[in-house]
């Protein structure tokens, strides 16, 4: 039974990591034409509808030099953020999805400009086993 449900679980974590990734693409093609746009308000907007679907807990836009544009935590707009990204995110230009310690999800997509990197958008979602609808086992 634990085996059973270890593996269910296995396969169910590698689904939402590549839907998350399959996700991310046309979200960062969206972030990209409304930023050559300069519509902000437009990826907030984007962003904000994001946010309303159970599990997606944050998302951010970071500008190259590591300043977040928009945020749906609107606090953080303003702020530094190159302290919080693992060494190598704000450098990569592939999408990339790993786990936090605290079995979050954390999905950065590079946002492309026609000769430059614009920044990276920046998905929290939480992958925790209560949120991915495992309880715990039954005490026997």
């Amino acid at each position: 039974m634990d085996q059973q449900r270890s593996e269910l679980q296995k396969t169910l974590s590698e689904q939402t990591v590549a839907l998350l990734r399959l996700s991310a693409i046309p979200l960062g093609w969206t972030v990209r034409s409304e930023l050559m746009k300069g519509n902000l308000e437009a990826i907030s907007d984007y962003f904000n509808r994001f946010v309303k679907e159970e599990k997606i807990t944050e998302i951010l836009f970071i500008r190259n030099d590591g300043k977040i544009m928009v945020a749906t935590d609107k606090k953080k707009e303003g702020l530094e953020f190159n302290s919080m990204f693992r060494e190598g995110f704000s450098a990569t230009d592939m999408i990339v999805v790993d786990r936090t310690e605290n079995n979050r999800i954390r999905v950065i997509i590079p946002i492309m400009g026609f000769n430059n990197k614009l920044g990276n958008v920046l998905m929290i979602y939480d992958g925790s086993e209560e949120a991915m609808g495992f309880s715990p086992p039954a005490a026997e």
